[in-house]
């Protein structure tokens, strides 16, 4: 026959037998079955001990009967020195009261000794069972501990962790859910939210536990955890679904954070927003109107001014007929010729500056009062009609402008025709008079923009004025014969239609050698990085 225990891996037995015959009659029948169970004999209670406490051992067969020594004790003993081991009794016939004590008792088996052949299969079984018992709490404890590890490590999180089954009842909940709701987090295991929450709150969770298992996908939801709301409190939240290593559905998992402070902030920005642009709309319509109506007094001003210069004329013209002494005629003269004319003309340059200064606050004002036209825009078109426009102006200075292949972006044509057209101004009017004036504007898609480059070889700006040149009104202070200052609002009007555009403006520069201005737009979606629609 087939020895079925070939190769079975070691096994170690103690057997307590006071019977040197029957000991022998076990062992033949245990070598003949089980080859790989190495058996010791214990003769009497102290070599049964010091076998129990010398070597563990994976069963222990026990006679009923040892002298001075029954099965109880002998049970209690190998459980105290060997917990966990099993221990098959082996014995000649004992009532069924005993029997039925000894398995009460914790003995896994008896067998009597008249029937040996049953031994080795009831080992076998009873090693089985013993470790399948052991595996069991071993993954017990293993599952408590993880369990424990898992708890701790959620209860330390602010946010709200829980698990709930396909019953709706919670099976995981953290420290954090346990506080909102007052009460331990121990509490609302096995329990469902409409036991915890008021039904209209409940209901409301539950609809979204259901679009989450239903979508078979995490989602997020914004939501309220209080019970009744009282603190107003509002959660960001994710859910999931839950499934076994089968896929089968298990319930649902939710993580909730806090965003109330967080949506309490985006609503004072709003506002704060709103009071800014309501501030912005009302500060330019004041410069609307108040550069409106003092256009008035200066068209006064100057009308006076050019009637004032034309009665001069007619004073000049009376005194050279007039028949005056000549002392007087002369210092009549003088101030005539030289007094008057020189405050007039201080006059009109004075009220001109101010015309100016007016002119620019109302384009200031205009920029935020415009509408935009959103399309896409051709800039190499738009480029042609804007030099067009400044050829005067570019032929008269001897300048020199070279006009890369410039990729379209989309945005507002006015306000690109205002940027690049100030952008030149810019540099026409910080040109340096001992060379020739040379102008290179290029672009380029840059990820979801297009970034513009406008580069002359100008005066430059130093590095202390660079980042206030945006400002309004601010002139750079250059010391160059020649320069023509404006009033200080061109790149003021660049860098705000910019930003306008969803884009942003800035400059490099230095001093003597140029500037290049960079000027960043959104691009035409389809834009490919580094050139043009392909």
């Amino acid at each position: 026959m087939e020895n079925k225990t070939a190769g079975a891996p070691p096994l170690k037995g103690l057997y307590l037998e006071d019977s040197a015959e029957d000991a022998e009659l076990v062992r033949e029948q245990l070598a003949a079955n089980m080859p790989q169970l190495k058996l010791t004999i214990a003769a009497n209670k102290e070599e049964f001990r010091a076998a129990l406490e010398k070597d563990g051992c994976d069963i222990i067969l026990a006679d009923f009967k040892v002298t001075g020594f029954d099965g109880f004790a002998s049970l209690k003993m190998a459980n105290e020195l060997l917990p966990g081991v099993p221990v098959i009794c082996v014995s000649g016939a004992i009532g069924e009261e005993t029997a039925v004590g000894l398995l009460k008792a914790g003995v896994a088996d008896y067998i009597f000794k008249d029937r040996p052949a049953r031994l080795p299969a009831a080992i076998a079984r009873t090693i089985a069972a013993a470790r399948s018992i052991i595996a069991r709490n071993k993954a017990e404890f293993e599952t408590r501990e993880a369990r424990g590890l898992l708890q701790a490590f959620i209860d330390n999180t602010p946010a709200l962790v829980y698990m709930l089954d396909v019953e709706k009842r919670f099976v995981l909940a953290n420290k954090a859910l346990g506080l909102l709701l007052g009460r331990p987090e121990g509490e609302l295991i096995g329990k469902t939210r409409a036991e915890i929450l008021p039904a209209e709150v409940a209901a409301r969770h539950e609809e979204n536990d259901r679009q989450v298992m239903e979508a078979n996908a995490g989602r997020l939801f914004e939501e309220s955890q209080d019970p009744e709301d009282k603190a107003g409190k509002t959660f960001l939240t994710v859910k999931f679904p839950l499934r076994g290593s089968g896929g089968e559905l298990l319930g649902v998992g939710g993580i909730s954070t806090d965003i109330t402070e967080r949506r309490r902030m985006q609503s004072e920005l709003i506002m704060t927003n709103r009071d800014l642009q309501e501030k912005k709309r009302l500060l330019e319509n004041f410069l609307y109107i108040t550069t409106h109506d003092l256009r008035t007094p200066l068209v006064n001003i100057t009308g006076f001014s050019e009637e004032l210069a034309k009665d001069l004329q007619t004073l000049r013209e009376t005194l050279a007929a007039a028949a005056l002494p000549q002392g007087i005629k002369e210092k009549v003269n003088a101030a005539l010729a030289e007094s008057i004319p020189h405050s007039l003309d201080y006059l009109t340059d004075s009220v001109g500056k101010i015309n100016r200064m007016l002119t620019a606050l109302l384009d200031i004002s205009r920029l935020g009062r415009q509408e935009q036209v959103v399309a896409t825009v051709d800039m190499n078109a738009a480029l042609k009609t804007i030099l067009a426009t400044c050829a005067w102006q570019l032929e008269k200075t001897g300048c020199s402008v070279s006009v890369g292949d410039l990729p379209p972006f989309r945005g507002d044509l006015s306000a690109a025709t205002h940027i690049f057209t100030n952008l030149l101004s810019n540099a026409i009017n910080y040109r340096k008079r001992d060379r020739k004036l040379e102008i290179n504007i290029s672009g380029k898609v840059n990820g979801g923009t297009v970034l513009y480059r406008v580069c002359d070889n100008g005066l430059g700006i130093k590095p202390g004025d660079l980042a206030k040149v945006w400002d309004v009104f601010y002139q750079a202070h250059v010391q160059s014969p020649g320069v023509e200052r404006g009033e200080g609002i061109g790149l003021t009007v660049v860098k705000q239609l910019a930003e306008r555009s969803g884009g942003a403006a800035w400059a490099e520069s230095k001093e003597g050698e140029g500037s290049v201005f960079y000027v960043e737009l959104p691009a035409e979606p389809g834009l490919k990085s580094g050139g043009k629609q392909g």
